[in-house]
């Protein structure tokens, strides 16, 4: 059987960027965000997306994310501004799933993706997360958020301009 997205013209596959009202940490929240299509499995007919965000600090990355700030990777993505597609935060869905949301601009879930030819690598990258099963994939997986330094809390600012502190007085 091979179900499609709701609104789509071709079944999505691996490499894919799909619209999708992905859920918070904790609540039943759900926020419309930029998935990327991980992994498809042709047995139950689901696929693997890892959510998107464009909140992020630069210098804060790890083995397991996709980072879409090219000019030219945002108009193949259809995405407006940076985007980070962490895959450790995913979840497993049916292809035909109500939460994959049509972009009225598009007429579709499907927003745009990579060429063929990148699907090998994207699916490796898939593989080498942390193994976790099925069942918990469907729940959806939201590692813990990682504890950004106070260093670059503390000394960044708008524009990424560096704050002076003020000399510490010593106590004679």
């Amino acid at each position: 059987m091979m179900a499609l997205v709701p609104d789509a013209q071709r079944s999505i596959t691996v490499g894919d960027v799909v619209t999708f009202k992905f859920p918070y940490r904790n609540n039943g929240v759900l926020k419309n965000r930029p998935c990327i299509v991980l992994h498809e499995d042709h047995e139950t007919d689901e696929v693997v997306i890892a959510y998107g965000t464009s909140s992020f600090v630069p210098e804060e990355t790890n083995n397991h994310e996709l980072t879409a700030c090219r000019p030219e990777m945002l108009s193949q993505f259809n995405l407006d501004k940076p985007t980070r597609f962490i895959f450790e935060r995913r979840i497993r869905v049916r292809k035909d799933d109500p939460r994959f949301c049509i972009k009225a601009s598009l007429g579709t879930s499907r927003i745009g993706g990579f060429p063929n030819y990148a699907a090998p690598i994207i699916s490796k990258s898939y593989k080498a997360l942390p193994f976790r099963e099925k069942r918990k994939e469907r729940l959806g997986i939201h590692p813990a958020k990682r504890e950004v330094p106070k260093s670059i809390l503390k000394t960044c600012r708008l524009f990424g301009r560096r704050r002076g502190r003020p000399m510490a007085v010593q106590a004679a």
